[in-house]
């Protein structure tokens, strides 16, 4: 079952004129800090999510085997029943189970009635049978509703981190206007927006934020995943559809498309490090080799992401073997 649905496409569309007062870098700080508690606790109503679906899933597998069980069982507790009503043993002729109806259970005790006198192992097996569908049935009643419940919460905390992530952008943007116009009273620059492009840097120091635009995580690294079938081996960086992804830091960049991933990519830098980066709406033009800054690409949801919020899934992978948690380093510098 997808733990992301098409209704949170929120994120998607966070490229909105909305107004903002004369942004101070106080305001950027508190705005990046509620922008980043709002990502945790999409992150953790994710978590929540995931373990929910997996326990309905495994319940749905269980109630499909017990039906099965109860339909191979059918044969012999028919058969012992024509036995018997045909030595003269009374009660109504043989009846015919569906394991789907809702009143299997009472069937299944009927017949189990039937047989009990000569076929006590058959009836006890089905019984027991039919009494474990009916528990599953409860069972994955509830299961349903939680899946539901959770689902609900999900949505609303994609929406609470949409609206964050909207007011930082905002601030943001103010801030770029009043540095650009800063600029051109100085003389310095035409303030021209540019747009990335093959071989532009955008960013600047020895380590980059992956992600060049308004961006909100959190320490979702090992979280389960798929149902609670794997563990998430990076963070995710909620960010609007389109935003530059970047190179951390120097190195040799391959394009890596695959199911999971979407659009995806291995940097391996020159510090020793693979970094791994997925769900990219596009590639940009700059693979081999480029230098921190570089832009690989934008932020989207392709891959398993499809449906859901925008973001980029970044993985830190020391000396190319097995990933660490990098939010110590997002932390850092982004």
């Amino acid at each position: 079952m997808r733990v992301r649905t098409a209704a949170l496409v929120a994120l998607a569309v966070l490229l909105v004129d909305l107004p903002a007062a004369s942004a101070s870098q106080d305001d950027l700080e508190r705005a990046r800090r509620q922008a980043n508690a709002a990502a945790s606790d999409v992150f953790r109503a994710e978590t929540r999510l995931s373990r929910v679906q997996g326990q309905l899933a495994d319940l749905e597998a269980r109630r499909r085997a017990t039906e099965q069980r109860l339909r191979g069982l059918q044969r012999a507790v028919r058969e012992a029943a024509v036995s018997q009503y045909l030595r003269g043993g009374g009660g109504p002729g043989p009846l015919d189970v569906d394991p789907s109806d809702a009143a299997a259970t009472v069937r299944a005790e009927a017949l189990a009635r039937m047989v009990a006198a000569q076929s006590s192992d058959v009836a006890d097996a089905y019984r027991a049978a039919a009494a474990d569908f009916a528990v599953v049935e409860t069972r994955l009643s509830a299961s349903r509703k939680d899946a539901a419940t959770a689902l609900a919460d999900y949505r609303r905390r994609v929406s609470a981190a949409t609206t964050q992530l909207r007011r930082l952008q905002a601030l943001e943007a103010d801030r770029i206007a009043r540095d650009k116009a800063r600029r051109a009273a100085a003389g310095r620059g035409s303030g021209k927006p540019t747009r990335p492009g093959s071989g532009q840097v955008i960013g600047k120091g020895d380590w980059v934020c992956p992600v060049q635009g308004p961006r909100a995580f959190g320490n979702d690294y090992g979280q389960p995943r798929g149902g609670g079938r794997r563990r998430h081996q990076g963070n995710d960086i909620l960010s609007p559809q389109g935003t530059p992804v970047v190179a951390p830091v120097a190195g040799v960049a391959t394009k890596h498309d695959n199911r999971l991933g979407g659009h995806a990519y291995y940097l391996h830098g020159t510090d020793g490090v693979t970094y791994y980066g997925a769900h990219l709406n596009a590639y940009s033009s700059n693979y081999g080799r480029v230098s921190a800054g570089t832009v690989l690409g934008w932020v989207g949801n392709t891959g398993d992401a499809r449906g859901g919020p925008p973001h980029l899934h970044f993985e830190i992978h020391p000396g190319g073997g097995g990933p660490v948690n990098p939010y110590p380093t997002l932390r850092q510098y982004c």
